[in-house]
């Protein structure tokens, strides 16, 4: 499924069908700021940066960890 396209088409839709990202918010219970940023990829690229910091900060860890074994 083609991510970028389907927003772009929904976006088009809730443009043209008078959704607004305020109802999308409340329905969802998200602030219009979440939703904006989700439409917008922001909210995915903010997520998985963490989460590739988080993996990095766990397997420095695990390193330290296993090097007194050697």
């Amino acid at each position: 499924m083609k991510k970028d396209g389907n927003k772009t088409n929904l976006k088009a839709m809730m443009r043209d069908l008078g959704v607004s990202m305020q109802s999308v918010a409340d329905h969802s219970g998200t602030s219009k700021t979440d939703v904006s940023r989700v439409m917008n990829d922001e909210l995915e690229e903010v997520v998985m940066l963490a989460v590739v910091k988080l993996l990095k900060e766990k397997s420095a860890k695990h390193q330290e960890t296993l090097a007194k074994f050697n």
